[in-house]
């Protein structure tokens, strides 16, 4: 059986340029976005973090005179004082034994419940301040403590959608720019190739000229660079050429 004839694709210098010029820019644009989309989420975390732990700490200095006398209403003031901060869901009192004393709302459905879930035991069996995540949300708990008596514990959710939301519009933002560089940066290309490529066809097509005869054509490409080097090296062969072709003419007859 004969072999399939091979498909030769024509792929210019222009193209090849402006193609992984191109690609170099839109993956350099991704990475830098990557990169800047993941540093600011982390530094809206910590941010986050940080406001969380103040919050929880400012809350345990304040619950711990209420708690060892339980004074359940001043500590549902102080909840209800810490609920009204931005992203704060919940916030709780509960005692030594991980009841519920106040969960700063006048119903305190919660009163004297221990609730349960795997995030809710390691809160109230904290020893130390304990930051847990719990599907969109920040939990952060540590006990109160009077003298080396435990005497209870404070909890205070966040929610994450603030920060989903910022790191969302830190992404859009960042494709945004990051598109009108790539077009900016293939523009660029668009224009160095041609400056490039212009001189390398008028080489080119002078090349064919004397290659097919015309020795007295002159590329004229007036360049310092080494596409002006070949076009010069192409000029004085064409003029050696002309001159040595001239010089074995016959003498015409008398």
């Amino acid at each position: 059986m004969p072999n399939p004839k091979k498909i030769k694709f024509r792929f210019s210098l222009p193209a090849k340029l402006v193609t992984f010029k191109s690609l170099f820019v839109i993956i350099s644009g991704i990475t830098v976005t990557i990169s800047n989309v993941t540093r600011q989420r982390e530094i809206t975390e910590e941010k986050l973090l940080d406001k969380a732990a103040t919050v929880s700490s400012l809350l345990k200095a304040g619950a711990t005179n209420p708690l060892s006398n339980l004074d359940i209403g001043q500590l549902r003031l102080l909840l209800a004082d810490i609920k009204r901060q931005k992203d704060v869901l919940y916030a709780y009192v509960f005692d030594e034994n991980g009841y519920m004393l106040t969960d700063g709302t006048n119903t305190n459905r919660f009163r004297d419940q221990i609730i349960d879930g795997p995030v809710s035991k390691n809160a109230i069996a904290a020893t130390g301040q304990i930051i847990q995540y719990d599907n969109n949300v920040l939990d952060i708990a540590e006990p109160v403590t009077l003298g080396p008596e435990k005497i209870g514990g404070v909890r205070v959710g966040f929610s994450l959608d603030a920060l989903q939301q910022e790191s969302d519009a830190i992404l859009y933002r960042n494709i945004i720019l990051s598109i009108i560089l790539g077009l900016a940066g293939i523009f660029m290309v668009f224009l160095i190739a041609n400056i490039i490529i212009s001189p390398i066809h008028i080489l080119i097509t002078g090349a064919h000229r004397i290659g097919s005869g015309d020795y007295k054509h002159c590329i004229d490409i007036d360049t310092h660079d080494e596409i002006g080097d070949l076009a010069r090296a192409f000029n004085t062969m064409a003029q050696n050429l002309n001159q040595s072709n001239a010089s074995e003419d016959p003498s015409p007859p008398r």
